[in-house]
C-alpha cells in the first residue's frame, strides 16, 4: 500500500481528492487504494450526453485525478473544454489544488488542457502532474495504483517549501473573543515589532498561552497553504523586547510642538 502520497508536505491532513473519469474499471481501483489510505475521495462518473454535474463544488478539495478521454458519438475522444467544465463544477472558485492528469496520452494533451483552461474563468491548478494510464497497467489489464500514488507522492515532495520564524511575547489572552494578542519581534536586527492577533484555537496542539510568556512562532509556506506552529521558549527574552530609539535620532534636538494656546 502506498504511503508516499501521505508524506507529501503540500497535502494537509484530511485531504480530499476528486476522481473524474468515464470508466468505472479505471476509477474504482484508485478509489479503493485511497480508501485504504483513509484519504477522503469522490468519484465523478462522466457522461458526455447526460452530464450529472455536482450541485455544488467539492469543499476543501486539494487534488483532482482527471481523465482526458470521454466516450462520444465518434468514439473515445479528447475534448479539453469538456474537461474544463467538470473542473469548474468540482473545484470551488479560488481553491488551491493539484491537478493530476491520469489518462491515455497524458503527456501529449496536458498542456492543451491547461491552455483551454486559461481561456475561461476558472481557477488554475498551482501544480500539475501527468501520468499515463498505460505506464501503470499490469499484464492482467489491472492497474498498479500503489505505484501510481507513490510516483505522484514523490513528485509532490519535490515542490519547494519555505519557512521562517520569529519570537513573540504574549500580551493578552481574551477568552471571550477567543483571541491571543502577541507582540511579535519581526526583525531582530532592526528592532522591528508588530502586534498581532491570533485565534486561540490555533494553540490547541502546542501550548496553553499565558500573558508575558515568550514563544517562538514558525510559519511554513508551501504551494497552496501555510501552517503556523507555536513553540515554547524557555529563555528569558526580555532584553530582546526592549524597544530602542531609531539609530541616529536619540541625539537630535526636537522642536517643541504646541497648540494655539501654548500647551505642549
Amino acid at each position: 500500500m502506498s504511503e508516499l502520497l501521505l508524506e507529501a508536505p503540500v497535502l494537509a491532513l484530511g485531504t480530499k481528492i476528486a476522481i473524474v473519469d468515464d470508466n468505472d474499471d479505471d476509477a474504482t481501483p484508485l478509489e479503493l487504494e485511497l480508501n485504504k489510505l483513509s484519504i477522503s475521495n469522490h468519484y465523478y462518473n462522466v457522461d458526455i450526453f447526460d452530464p450529472h454535474y455536482p450541485a455544488q463544488p467539492l469543499k476543501d478539495v486539494e487534488m483532482v485525478f482527471m481523465d482526458l478521454y470521454f466516450v462520444t458519438d465518434f468514439g473515445v475522444q479528447f475534448d479539453p473544454f469538456a474537461c474544463t467544465e467538470w473542473l469548474k463544477r468540482i473545484v470551488p472558485y479560488g481553491q488551491k489544488y493539484i491537478l493530476v492528469v491520469w489518462s491515455r496520452d497524458a503527456d501529449d494533451y496536458t498542456q492543451e488542457l491547461l491552455a483551454a483552461m486559461a481561456t475561461i474563468d476558472i481557477t488554475m491548478p498551482y501544480f500539475t502532474d501527468s501520468r499515463s494510464k498505460q505506464r501503470y497497467r499490469n499484464k492482467d489489464n489491472s492497474f498498479d495504483v500503489p505505484r501510481l500514488l507513490d510516483d505522484v507522492g514523490a513528485r509532490l515532495k519535490e515542490i519547494p517549501t519555505g519557512s521562517y520564524d520569529y519570537f513573540g511575547q504574549i500580551l493578552e489572552v481574551d477568552e471571550i473573543y477567543q483571541e491571543v494578542l502577541i507582540n511579535c519581534l519581526m526583525d531582530e536586527d532592526k528592532n522591528v515589532f508588530e502586534v498581532r492577533r491570533f485565534d486561540l484555537h490555533l494553540f490547541d496542539n502546542f501550548l496553553k498561552p499565558t500573558p508575558e510568556q515568550f514563544i517562538r512562532i514558525k510559519i511554513t509556506n508551501k504551494p497552496g497553504s501555510s501552517t503556523i506552529d507555536f513553540l515554547e521558549e524557555n529563555a528569558d527574552l526580555s532584553k530582546k523586547f526592549i524597544k530602542t530609539d531609531p539609530i541616529g535620532l536619540d541625539d537630535m534636538d526636537w522642536p517643541n510642538i504646541s497648540d494655539n494656546e501654548g500647551n505642549l
